[in-house]
This record gives C-alpha cells, sequence and structure tokens, in this order.
C-alpha cells in the first residue's frame, strides 16, 4: 500500500503531467490518478484530494503539445524526422533528426537527437520548432548515438 508521502509525489506527478505534457499524457495521467485513488482505501483516499501540492494550470500551447506528441511517437517508432527550425537569433534551418528523448526545463520543453546535417548530437526548443514532418525512414540503434550517449556527453560537460 501506498504511504502518504506517495500518495502526494503521485498526486503533484500526475498534476505536472497534467499542465506541462502532451494532451495524450494529460489524460492518461489523469486516469492514472483515478484508478489510484479508487484502489486506496477510504483513510489514505482523501489524501489525493489533501495534497497542497499544485502545478500552474498554464497548460502548455496545443502546438507544442502536438508537437511533443510527434516527438514522442517518432521516437517510440525509432522514426527519422525532419524539422525547420528557428534559432534564438532568427537564423532558420531544416534538419533530419533522430529523435532520442524530451526533457523538461521548467518552462521550457526540448528534445535531444543526432543531427544528420551536424553528424552530431543537438538540442532543440520546441517552441522553435517551425514546421515538424514524420519520415517513413527508420533510424539504427547505432553505438555512440543512443540516448544514452547524448546523457553522458551532457553530464561530462556539466563536470559530473
Amino acid at each position: 500500500m501506498f504511504s502518504v508521502e506517495e500518495i502526494k509525489a503521485l498526486t503533484l506527478g500526475a498534476r505536472i503531467v497534467e499542465s506541462w505534457a502532451d494532451q495524450s499524457l494529460a489524460t492518461a495521467a489523469q486516469s492514472a490518478l483515478s484508478k489510484i485513488e479508487s484502489a486506496l482505501p477510504d483513510e489514505k483516499r482523501n489524501e489525493v484530494n489533501r495534497t497542497l501540492l499544485f502545478s500552474p494550470m498554464s497548460r502548455i500551447s496545443s502546438d507544442i503539445s502536438n508537437i511533443m506528441l510527434e516527438i514522442r511517437l517518432a521516437t517510440d517508432r525509432r522514426q527519422k524526422l525532419s524539422i525547420h527550425y528557428q534559432k534564438a537569433n532568427g537564423e532558420q534551418s531544416q534538419r533530419t533528426l533522430w529523435p532520442l528523448g524530451l526533457f523538461f526545463w521548467g518552462n521550457t520543453w526540448t528534445f535531444g537527437a543526432w543531427c544528420e546535417l551536424r553528424e552530431n548530437f543537438r538540442i532543440f526548443r520546441l517552441d522553435r520548432i517551425k514546421q515538424l514532418i514524420l519520415l517513413d525512414e527508420k533510424y539504427p540503434d547505432e553505438p555512440g548515438k543512443t540516448l544514452d550517449d547524448l546523457i553522458r556527453l551532457q553530464d561530462k560537460a556539466c563536470g559530473q
């Protein structure tokens, strides 16, 4: 059985997902929390509603939600994608990418990918993607170009 702290953690996690993830994950978080709540004994069921931990309901935009969903699906399927991207300085580029993972930085979602143009890892902000096209081509599970490799490089860059 869940402890009170575990119930609070699950409730907060679901609330964050509802606010900051794509609509599909938000719906899944609501459903999961309802299932957890219904399985709790009466004395712990009220802990879900008494949890005083919240995530602002300033949900991500529908455009970013849709982009996130497409990237999640492409990552799960190991499907290449093409993006038209605008950098902070206004410069635009078109890239063919191997999407590896999505990362949330408090207000901003990014995704890490292997970039065929640069032949290296790159990180892209979802709010700067101007167009995203799922390609029919799959990408291989190639050593040196995986999510674990990307995370290792990021940790090394951060001195960890």
